[in-house]
């Protein structure tokens, strides 16, 4: 937006105003695994299905599966200084191969976005920007159970300096269920500023195709469900449920 301020005298400046509209942060960016239309719309690769009720189902062991979107995802996912994943996990397998496998990755290459794995002791992890290796913003190990359903949810605010990652799980269950109770794992520091702008396609279970010259074994193995991206590109409201324990 261009403002122009003119004088008594008829001297005028002008000037650009940049203004942010932001989107209502309790309407899912990302809504995937449900059974009814996938948003952003999703395409099956290798092994990967997807049954009547919407769950991705990825095989473990060779040929490897994926999901991910035609289109890449910066106009969503890009710029949010806040953001909530959070959705149900069945592994049946915890072997993972280098850095974790993927539960939801946007990375552009190994840069810019979000990528969330898990690793083989059953804990979780978030990188921003960056490629997860040596990342320290973990879950408590144990929280994925072979066999089992865990539902989680992991909340993202750069506008807070201290304790701004928030982990929560359920209990392991044999079923999903409508209404899963969450209890806070623990929180973490972990800011490195808000998502890029420009990140990559959108994949579930594996790395987009800007990856794929490492190959596909850091492919989730077991099943996924009802995966949910909330989040804001200015300010803390995308971190759902988050509540910070340090005034900043």
């Amino acid at each position: 937006m261009t403002m122009t301020v003119t004088d008594e005298r008829g001297s005028r400046a002008r000037g650009n105003v940049t203004i942010l509209v932001d989107r209502d942060a309790s309407d899912p960016i990302v809504r995937v695994g449900f059974g009814d239309k996938d948003q952003p719309a999703l395409n099956l690769k290798g092994t990967a299905q997807r049954t009547k009720q919407g769950v991705f189902r990825l095989p473990p062991g060779e040929p490897w599966g994926r999901t991910e979107t035609q289109e890449e995802v910066s106009d969503q996912l890009g710029g949010l200084r806040s953001f909530t994943i959070q959705g149900w996990l069945k592994p049946e397998d915890l072997s993972v191969g280098s850095g974790g496998n993927r539960i939801l990755f946007c990375l552009k290459g190994s840069k810019t976005g979000v990528d969330l794995v898990h690793l083989a002791d059953g804990r979780m992890r978030l990188a921003v920007n960056e490629w997860p290796d040596s990342v320290k913003n973990d879950s408590s190990p144990g929280r994925l159970v072979l066999g089992k359903w865990t539902y989680f949810k992991v909340s993202y605010n750069a506008t807070s300096h201290r304790d701004n990652v928030a982990w929560y799980f359920s209990k392991p269950a044999s079923q999903p269920n409508n209404n899963p109770k969450l209890q806070l794992d623990h929180r973490t520091t972990y800011n490195v500023g808000a998502v890029a702008n420009e990140t990559g396609p959108l994949a579930i279970g594996n790395f987009n195709r800007t990856m794929q010259s490492y190959g596909w074994d850091r492919q989730f193995r077991g099943e996924i469900k009802e995966i949910e991206v909330f989040g804001s590109r200015i300010s803390g409201r995308g971190a759902i449920g988050y509540q910070p324990t340090h005034p900043d």
